[in-house]
């Protein structure tokens, strides 16, 4: 269904959210057996398939060396067992990196994949409330050439929790980041539901925060491109990549 609508698909595990703060869930260990199990499936769809590895799998319990080490032990597991996919590993913190590991230490878990193919993914909700700390989070990735992507954010979250969406939409268009809006329909407790994009599940009827996602000022309408594997055409990089690749 995505080929046919010339989209790539980002798969991710659910089971690790959280680890081991949250209550049920499971080390990062077990999403990489996952993935290693289904393998099969995988392999040749390197063009049109991101592994997210797990979704926010470490929460505000775990350590800055947790996070590093076992997304480097996982990274090498998942080249070793041949696949070669993009790698997105979900920032610290349940994604929200409010201490700063990813920002500090990404670098060293990208470090760990031999095929220098992962990215790292910041989840922006209510620690990000003013352009200000937008700002300072994507441009540290940027000054150090590094890929980045905002994997999951809104425009509000939770009760009295308002997100700078519309700073995050800029600072992406200006740093070249790429993102992902937090999600189609289904969001809960109530509180939670102005995260849905659609009402009931309706394309044809977007929220209030989905019609600043897809028809504001530098949101998807605005900004999306049809990946060049459909296009046939290359991407050009960023000015900040391609300064990176002169260095190089």
């Amino acid at each position: 269904m995505c080929k046919s609508n010339k989209l790539i698909a980002v798969l991710q595990v659910h089971d690790c959210t959280g680890y081991s703060e949250q209550s049920g869930s499971v080390p990062l260990s077990t999403a990489v057996n996952y993935w290693i199990e289904i393998k099969n499936a995988l392999v040749g769809q390197e063009k049109y398939v991101f592994i997210n590895i797990a979704n926010e799998p470490f929460g505000n319990t775990a350590t800055d060396n947790d996070w590093i080490n076992e997304h480097s032990s996982a990274i090498k597991s998942l080249r070793k067992a041949g696949l070669k996919h993009l790698l997105v590993v979900d920032a610290a913190n349940w994604g929200q990196d409010w201490k700063g590991a990813t920002k500090t230490s990404a670098q060293t878990v990208m470090n760990a994949d031999t095929l220098k193919n992962t990215m790292m993914s910041i989840h922006m909700y209510d620690v990000y409330k003013d352009d200000a700390t937008v700002n300072t989070y994507m441009k540290a990735f940027a000054d150090k050439h590094l890929p980045l992507m905002v994997g999951e954010f809104a425009s509000t979250h939770g009760t009295n929790k308002p997100v700078a969406a519309q700073a995050i939409f800029d600072r992406a268009k200006q740093y070249g980041v790429g993102y992902i809006g937090w999600s189609w329909c289904g969001n809960s407790p109530a509180e939670l539901a102005p995260l849905d994009i659609s009402r009931s599940c309706n394309s044809t009827s977007l929220s209030t925060w989905g019609n600043l996602l897809v028809n504001g000022a530098n949101g998807i309408k605005a900004t999306s491109i049809l990946a060049s594997v459909y296009t046939g055409n290359i991407i050009q990089p960023t000015p900040a990549l391609r300064r990176d690749m002169e260095i190089s």
